[in-house]
């Protein structure tokens, strides 16, 4: 048996998993389907998979459900959570467990569970998407992230009023302030009007002079 993403119980059978369907009549038998079953339908009469095994799913299956308990008997990281269930795990299971998935269902069942999140205590300890990681080095100790959208930028000519809003009363750690930028923008009618729309998020480490001069170069 193993546990479902939702915490249901799930049986396995030759690297296939299955869940509870209903009870026969007289309510002597559980009957049970694929898991893959509203996937790949209809599976035929005779109850053969229509679908390839996956050899992976049910160890992975077993190691989330493992990483979720382990969330609420332990303080440990997300990452040495991970680290701690893949050295007895086959090593083809890993690219099956990202980094960032493990880190935020560790996040989802410690709120569930009123655990406090333990952020990171340094800028450098940030996990942040490769995707998101564009670097421009001005030198100095001061951490600035930005948080922007690219399309943004087609209408930055159409900025001419912005405004700054640094009063936020919660900061994650371990910054020491959320600063916002927002830009006036006209409304597409007839009336005229103006919006305005957050377009620059950033996440100060410190409220110093030399900080706010890199948050604007």
């Amino acid at each position: 048996m193993v546990k479902s993403e939702k915490g249901n119980y799930m049986a396995t059978h030759r690297g296939f998993r299955f869940m509870k369907h209903q009870k026969s009549g007289d309510g002597t038998n559980q009957y049970w389907k694929c898991d893959k079953n509203m996937v790949f339908i209809p599976h035929d009469s005779i109850c053969s998979h229509n679908h390839e095994v996956d050899p992976m799913v049910v160890t992975v299956s077993r190691i989330k459900a493992n990483l979720k308990q382990r969330a609420i008997d332990t303080r440990e990281k997300s990452q040495q959570l991970l680290n701690h269930e893949l050295q007895s795990a086959p090593i083809a299971v890993a690219p099956s467990l990202s980094k960032s998935a493990v880190r935020k269902q560790v996040r989802r069942v410690r709120i569930k569970h009123q655990i406090p999140v333990v952020e990171a205590r340094r800028v450098e300890d940030v996990d942040i998407p490769a995707a998101s990681q564009i670097y421009k080095c001005t030198g100095g100790q001061e951490h600035v992230l930005l948080f922007e959208r690219e399309r943004n930028i087609n209408w930055s000519a159409e900025m001419p009023v912005v405004y700054m809003d640094g009063t936020f009363s919660i900061t994650p750690e371990p910054f020491a302030q959320v600063y916002v930028i927002l830009a006036e923008r006209s409304a597409r009618v007839d009336n005229g009007g103006k919006w305005v729309f957050p377009v620059l998020y950033a996440l100060l480490e410190n409220k110093s002079r030399i900080t706010y001069l890199k948050l604007f170069e």
